[in-house]
């Protein structure tokens, strides 16, 4: 309420009563606080109705933002709970250490295995135009995000389980998962996965693979391990 009184001091004595007696009247004090503060500004300027009007208005955009951002935040529980895997971008620097490596060649296909938001498939595809990269994302709200970086030629993303498809077009696989599901999918790239395609993963190794090449950090997150079949 003293909020309410100092926003409204310097209008005029019947504007000012009326302020009050709304505030104090209404459920939704704090709205008719930032309404008066408003009136204050460009008092004069345009009528009570018009600011009420962007007052409504600007209360929708509001309520559909907070409930865009419920039903975000729901659908990576969700994810979160039927894949075991939470969303966790790459870091920029796995781009070098992955350059460093040597380990992608022209004329390559590579498939990021749960691509997430796409960010880190799209630097890639970036920096190697003649290699082909595609992503599968199962959260729906990810894999629309990734849409928005589908805008290179050698760069296509899906919304697939990686479990239910053909890894035998591949020459790389690029692997951000927990290890208890890289130890999961592992059978699965050994039984279809191409002779002498490369695995690249992200921070987390496999236990029962010995890698040809890798650069360990001591920063969370960074590590990077290639392997061979």
């Amino acid at each position: 309420m003293i909020v309410a009184y100092w926003l409204v001091w310097d209008l005029s004595p019947a504007s000012r009563r009326r302020a009050i007696r709304m505030t104090l009247e209404s459920e939704k004090e704090f709205n008719f606080c930032i309404f008066y503060y408003f009136c204050f500004i460009i008092k004069g300027m345009i009528s009570e109705k018009f600011l009420l009007i962007i007052l409504f208005v600007f209360q929708i955009v509001f309520l559909i933002f907070c409930l865009f951002l419920i039903i975000f935040f729901i659908m990576l529980i969700f994810y979160l709970i039927k894949t075991g895997v939470p969303f966790v971008k790459s870091e920029k620097n796995i781009l070098e250490k992955i350059k460093k490596l040597d380990v992608l060649k022209d004329g390559m296909v590579v498939a990021d295995l749960g691509s997430g938001d796409g960010s880190f498939l799209y630097f890639l595809a970036k920096d190697y135009p003649h290699i082909q990269f595609i992503g599968y994302e199962i959260n729906p709200i990810l894999y629309r995000f990734s849409k928005n970086f589908q805008q290179l030629p050698n760069l296509k993303f899906y919304r697939q389980d990686f479990f239910k498809i053909d890894l035998s077009q591949f020459d790389c696989l690029y692997l951000f998962l927990y290890p208890s599901i890289l130890e999961k999918i592992l059978p699965k790239i050994q039984k279809e996965a191409k002779k002498n395609c490369y695995i690249v993963t992200n921070s987390f190794d496999f236990k029962k693979l010995e890698p040809v090449k890798k650069i360990i950090s001591s920063r969370p997150l960074s590590s990077v391990y290639i392997y061979q079949l």
